[in-house]
């Protein structure tokens, strides 16, 4: 199925990214108490805006131990012992990647970058940092 959003969503964009290096991304992190339906819900939702933003998206989910979430549930779907994790169930393919690591690990942990998006009023929060790579990614944060 989501092969199937992921060929959709590429043949919408119209036009190739201008720069496919990591100097502008869709940081992705999805809600770990949502049900992992609505994660994937709101994957699809954030895949489109990166598209359409021109952005690379990575997905940016909670530690293990951050203790937000069990690691697996029982699923709206009746599917017992479902991941709870988006990224166990989901990698974005190259063309929306740009095989693009999480941005800027040596300033930015993951609560750093969960309050910059819980920060935001209106609006999808963005930063400028120093990549690990040792250039400027403009990054925005989105969850959901």
């Amino acid at each position: 199925f989501l092969d199937l959003i992921h060929s959709l969503v590429q043949k919408m964009s119209w036009w190739e990214k201008d720069n496919p290096s990591c100097d502008g991304i869709l940081l992705y992190m999805p809600d770990m108490s949502a049900s992992i339906e609505n994660q994937l819900n709101n994957y699809i939702l954030a895949t489109m805006m990166a598209t359409f933003m021109n952005l690379s998206m990575v997905i940016l989910d909670a530690p293990s131990d951050s203790g937000v979430f069990g690691s697996s549930s029982q699923s709206q779907l009746g599917c017992a012992d479902m991941p709870s994790v988006l990224s166990s169930l989901v990698k974005p393919p190259e063309w929306l990647s740009s095989k693009c690591p999480v941005p800027c690990k040596k300033t930015h942990g993951y609560s750093d970058w969960n309050n910059l998006r819980q920060s935001s009023v209106d609006g999808i929060p963005e930063t400028v940092c120093d990549s690990d790579e040792g250039h400027q990614s403009s990054v925005f944060v989105l969850g959901g």
